[in-house]
């Protein structure tokens, strides 16, 4: 039996933000691998290799992450001896574990988000967040013009990916990188705002999602109740 939208959404924001404001602990770390690691063989690994090319398209942001927790959490000194002072191009004990922590929750996240997104369809995604706003919708936020919007972009965000692709791989080499860049750059854009006056009107429907399961309710509740009680 497949789950509801509503609960993979609210089980993805629940998940994630017990991991990012969980204290300093590998043990749930692991345990939030194992559930992904279950999510993965649900669905099928090959939905897996669109996650690890962001994850590997980020690994700088990752690595000064890390670099920044190793030098600027205070602790003692990763090779210094116990009472001795520490030297300012030494790492700390506490600045390695959570500069790798801190990166390696957002791996986790990332790799959740790619398995919902991987799970649910588009409809279905916008569907569940038009939903969850709508108690905004109560003081005036406009949750349908918004989610149809958000609908749009999406959309978008292919043929943008696709223009950028095309463009770097007819950039000419020779040139400097950052000439390359600043020329890809420019051509892409020139690209979006022709396509944009080009682009033909397209319905966009918001369906309404059935009722959730009484028994899928108890999977954002088990999480609710692990952010309460850690």
């Amino acid at each position: 039996m497949r789950l509801h939208p509503l609960t993979c959404i609210l089980s993805f924001l629940l998940f994630s933000t017990s991991l990012a404001l969980s204290p300093l602990s590998f043990s749930i770390l692991g345990a939030g691998f194992l559930l992904l690691l279950l999510g993965y063989l649900a669905i099928g690994f090959e939905r897996l290799s669109n996650a690890l090319t962001k994850i590997r398209r980020l690994r700088w942001f990752f690595l000064s992450i890390c670099l920044f927790y190793f030098w600027a959490t205070p602790g003692a000194g990763i090779f210094s001896v116990q009472g001795e002072a520490v030297s300012w191009w030494m790492p700390t004990v506490s600045g390695v574990e959570s500069g790798l922590y801190r990166a390696l929750v957002l791996v986790v996240i990332m790799l959740a988000a790619n398995l919902v997104m991987s799970y649910l369809s588009r409809e279905q995604i916008i569907s569940t967040i038009t939903h969850l706003l709508t108690p905004l919708s109560w003081l005036g936020f406009p949750n349908e013009r918004f989610s149809m919007r958000m609908a749009l972009t999406l959309d978008a965000l292919s043929h943008v990916q696709q223009l950028a692709n095309d463009e770097l791989a007819a950039r000419d080499r020779s040139e400097h990188p950052l000439m390359q860049m600043g020329r890809v750059s420019a051509k892409v854009f020139h690209g979006v705002i022709l396509g944009s006056n080009a682009a033909p009107c397209m319905p966009v429907e918001i369906h309404r999602q059935p009722p959730v399961p009484v028994w899928q309710w108890g999977i954002p509740i088990a999480l609710t109740a692990l952010i309460l009680l850690r």
